[in-house]
């Protein structure tokens, strides 16, 4: 229950659900996604070298980039982390706990992933603008990091259109999930939380090299800082 109880918190719904240049790689359509390829044709992933565990740190934004990011001016790393979680069992519908949450034990078991690192922050206290979540995961090849993108993408797409509730143990939380979309060779996702004057999520994730990554950005502003916090991953991915 790591991320459910720190989304679900705050005195914004009484117990709430709490850019710099892209890449070259992010350019492309935005469309959703209809079951074909994510990345569409002419947005290959670049040829970059494998990255390793060592690169993972350097991937994730700082808390100075994430305020320059988001238009913040307090946001802080709350918590960083190396291993998954399993919110399946706080989730309405288990097979839907990869579109509302990353960095999850059950989506990833099957891929042979070797090394996670993940990023928490926020403004300081409950009432905070923004919570983020970044993560990035390395999987053995840049095909298993691309296959788990168009998964991913199918996946989600599944839970699209639906209403799911969130458990923090004690009370159940309705969250609207929207259409999936893709930019370039980022899937996202929107997520509105029920009775909450407007609080939502944006969820994304993308590929680079051997490395999958994802980044949760929620606030009552959110256009596709989501998007643009993975597109800024990638860039660092890029440098590695």
């Amino acid at each position: 229950m790591r991320r459910v109880g720190v989304l679900i918190r705050g005195k914004r719904v009484g117990a709430a659900l709490a850019v710099t240049t892209l890449s070259v790689w992010l350019a492309g359509c935005t469309a959703t996604v209809d079951g074909t390829a994510v990345r569409p044709s002419g947005a290959a992933q670049p040829n970059l070298s494998p990255l390793e565990e060592d690169d993972l740190e350097d991937i994730l934004l700082s808390a100075a980039e994430l305020n320059e990011l988001l238009g913040s001016e307090d946001i802080e790393i709350d918590d960083e982390l190396d291993d998954m979680t399993d919110d399946a069992d706080d989730v309405s519908d288990p097979e839907c706990v990869g579109a509302i949450f990353s960095a999850e034990e059950p989506v990833y078991s099957d891929t042979g992933y070797t090394a996670v690192a993940t990023r928490l922050a926020s403004e300081p206290g409950d009432d905070y603008d923004h919570w983020v979540e970044e993560t990035v995961v390395l999987l053995p090849s840049a095909d298993d990091a691309e296959a788990f993108l168009e998964r991913s993408a199918r996946e989600w797409d599944r839970c699209a259109g639906r209403t799911l509730s969130l458990s923090d143990g004690a009370d159940w939380f309705d969250w609207e999930l929207h259409e999936v979309v893709r930019d370039g060779g980022i899937i996202s996702q929107m997520a509105t939380m029920a009775d909450s004057d407007g609080w939502e999520c944006q969820h994304a994730l993308g590929a680079a090299s051997t490395a999958v990554i994802e980044g949760f950005v929620c606030s009552y502003r959110i256009r596709d800082q989501g998007v643009e916090l993975v597109a800024e991953m990638i860039g660092n991915a890029e440098e590695r």
